[in-house]
């Protein structure tokens, strides 16, 4: 009749949700699983005196804060969302990191990758380089903090004591062969540019697709390079 509302069948709400609860379900078993996962691995990794030898016979810190971690831009994730080939606790078995357990931003920050595999530090790892700075080098491990905030490495205040961190190494410097006297590190740190605090390193060199200014495919070769002698503004 007119004005009257419809009848609802019972048990309609039930049919609705009832295709939800199974995605429901895999949801907290999912998260359970993720917390279960840190906390596996937290369990080893929060001994401040965990570490192991690399293959120069240093000693590496395998300590993992726990706090910081959450801090991070990756605190939400679980460390197998990174740590992918790490399956169980059999990696630690005689104190040693099995091998081939490298963790590959590229598969979450692949923008970031293709730009990096065109980089110096990119073919310096190709070549097979020990010493090749990769994503965490720069950015941190388990402490990634937004490029704009302050206690970041890559904030851009703090780009010069991150880069400083191979470039003002005596030892990376000769291996590397950058040349002799002061190191790259030492002469930023007398120049303009950092002692009025205007340019980071970054600014010129290129962050993950650094290069350098004699390459003719550097986005900084042309200005620098082929600019006329004599033909300099002065301002």
């Amino acid at each position: 009749m007119i004005g009257m509302k419809p009848r609802v069948r019972q048990g309609t709400w039930i049919r609705k949700i009832f295709p939800c609860i199974p995605v429901f379900l895999i949801l907290i078993l999912v998260r359970g699983a993720f917390s279960a996962d840190n906390s596996a691995c937290l369990s080893c990794h929060q001994d401040e005196n965990l570490s192991i030898q690399d293959a120069r016979g240093r000693k590496v810190s395998l300590f993992v804060s726990e706090a910081e971690y959450k801090n991070s831009v990756h605190g939400k994730l679980s460390c197998s969302s990174c740590h992918i080939r790490i399956k169980d606790d059999t990696h630690s078995e005689g104190g040693k990191k099995a091998a081939n357990k490298g963790v590959n931003c590229g598969a979450c920050h692949r923008n970031a990758e293709k730009e990096y595999d065109e980089s110096l530090h990119a073919k310096a790892a190709q070549k097979g380089t020990e010493r090749a700075a990769y994503c965490h080098d720069c950015h941190g491990s388990h402490n990634v903090l937004p490029k704009k905030n302050p206690n970041s490495m890559v904030y851009s205040s703090n780009i010069s004591k991150t880069c400083n961190r191979c470039h003002s190494n005596t030892e990376f410097i000769k291996e590397h062969a950058l040349g002799g006297g002061p190191s790259p590190g030492e002469l930023f740190e007398t120049s303009v540019h950092e002692a009025r605090g205007m340019l980071p390193c970054t600014n010129c060199q290129g962050s993950h697709h650094l290069g350098s200014l004699i390459d003719r495919n550097h986005r900084f070769f042309g200005p620098m390079f082929l600019r006329p002698a004599g033909n300099v503004t002065r301002r």
